[in-house]
């Protein structure tokens, strides 16, 4: 290597600058249009004013298993987003080609992976600015918002992001509410997760004199908008664990086995005050399921028959799953309703309360220890262990005060149009829209989503 010099490593944004800059139309093969030549030094001997990023239309994404050779030597190239860009420097008439790492850089895969589709839908917006340096303009400058997920200057200027998301089936996220939230917190460009549905809103920390998650949750309650105030890094998490009851599915199952049975009304009032946290879990529990005794285990399958999973709890399952998420349905009521849910949703695993039946007939007792609070936190933590990561790295959610030990335990604990006690307790929560907002939330666009 003798007569080459080290490149010295220029600051980020100009990296991300001339990385911009060097990108063509992604479609075209990383091995064709690349051309790479040896230059001269200037006349007075001293290197080119700048480094040289490779042939404009030359492709700085390939699919796996592609492979492009620089000088001799070959460099695989990840399915990663943007994983490696070459530039070449010329000390003194020579040229040396510094290959740059970017893995340990947080650039959003997402946001190179989808460049394509925004070029196009960014024509089709009708707006004259260049490909490269589109931002969102609200409807009062005449444009549409584009569909580009996070760019790479919101993934690593901003350490936060709001995400702001309409009940799909009975609403819609306008302009006026986007603007309303840009205007608030002197963020980002807003990022469309899914068109009239859902976006992202890159933004600073919480710091003093800037609205909290609460103000921001009330404001946007308004409009019938979930507002979820997100960190950034680490977003997309490697656990789910999610209750059953009321969150998954619709019912609340052993309230509807008691209505069956005749006894509904009793056990309603015991479940509501459970919920609350006026009575503890576990009392409550054994409470109403004493109020079953003697009655024919024949019910559970018509309550069974009854069940109503919530739209979208499949893909919520299946999405995460599809980006190596292990995922738990861990339930305050039964196996006899989790072992059928799981199955359906796909959950890797699933756990609940044991009814004890003899004879085909509810003893009114429990076959095993109370599945309660610390329960559920308790899955979350070996769950977690077993995936090899942090409480950080997790997501729950649930409804009732029997799941505030997990929600406050996770990284990500949302509220799932939870019971007053809840929402005092946990800051972030889904009021009004579905399922799919804890997907939102991680910064899934639809367009990932896995149905």
């Amino acid at each position: 290597m003798q007569g080459f010099r080290p490149v010295a490593l220029q600051p980020l944004t100009g990296i991300l600058a001339r990385l911009r800059a060097g990108i063509g139309h992604l479609d075209q093969p990383f091995d064709q249009g690349a051309h790479i030549h040896a230059r001269p030094a200037t006349q007075d001997r001293q290197s080119p004013a700048s480094p040289r990023l490779f042939h404009r239309r030359q492709r700085l994404l390939a699919p796996p298993g592609h492979a492009a050779r620089h000088r001799g030597v070959q460099h695989a190239i990840q399915s990663m987003g943007c994983d490696v860009f070459v530039f070449s420097c010329g000390p003194r008439g020579q040229n040396a080609q510094i290959a740059i790492d970017l893995h340990g850089i947080s650039i959003d895969d997402m946001a190179a992976k989808s460049y394509s589709q925004f070029q196009r839908e960014s024509r089709l917006a009708g707006t004259s600015r260049s490909r490269h340096n589109q931002t969102y303009r609200g409807r009062r400058h005449g444009h549409s918002l584009p569909q580009l997920p996070m760019s790479l200057r919101a993934t690593m200027s901003f350490p936060y992001a709001l995400t702001l998301v309409a009940d799909r089936t009975a609403t819609t996220l306008t302009h006026e509410v986007i603007d309303i939230a840009c205007h608030m917190l002197k963020g980002g460009a807003p990022v469309v997760l899914s068109p009239g549905e859902a976006v992202d809103i890159p933004c600073p920390g919480p710091v003093p004199g800037a609205p909290t998650a609460a103000t921001l949750r009330t404001i946007f309650a308004r409009h019938k908008v979930d507002a979820l105030l997100v960190k950034t890094r680490g977003r997309r998490k490697a656990v789910l664990v999610a209750d059953m009851d009321s969150t998954i599915i619709a019912n609340e199952t052993l309230d509807d086995i008691a209505a069956h049975l005749g006894v509904g009304e009793e056990v309603r009032l015991i479940t509501e005050a459970s919920m609350n946290g006026e009575i503890d879990f576990e009392s409550a529990l054994r409470a109403r399921v004493a109020l079953l005794e003697g009655k024919p285990a024949a019910v559970l399958h018509e309550v069974l028959g009854e069940i109503v999973i919530r739209e979208d709890a499949a893909t919520l399952v299946r999405t995460m799953k599809a980006h190596r998420a292990r995922t738990a349905l861990v339930s305050g009521g039964f196996t006899f309703f989790t072992d059928h849910v799981a199955g359906i949703c796909g959950f890797d695993e699933n756990h609940g309360n044991v009814l004890e039946i003899r004879d085909g007939i509810l003893t009114g007792r429990l076959a095993a220890d109370v599945l309660g609070p610390e329960s559920k936190l308790h899955h979350l933590e070996n769950i977690a262990e077993e995936r090899g990561v942090k409480l950080g790295a997790t997501l729950t959610t649930g409804d009732g005060a029997n799941d505030l030990p997990m929600l406050q335990a996770a990284g990500l604990g949302i509220a799932y149009h939870g019971k007053p006690i809840v929402r005092e307790a946990v800051s972030r929560q889904v009021n009004f829209a579905g399922l799919r907002s804890l997907l939102f939330a991680q910064g899934y666009p639809a367009s990932d989503f896995v149905s």
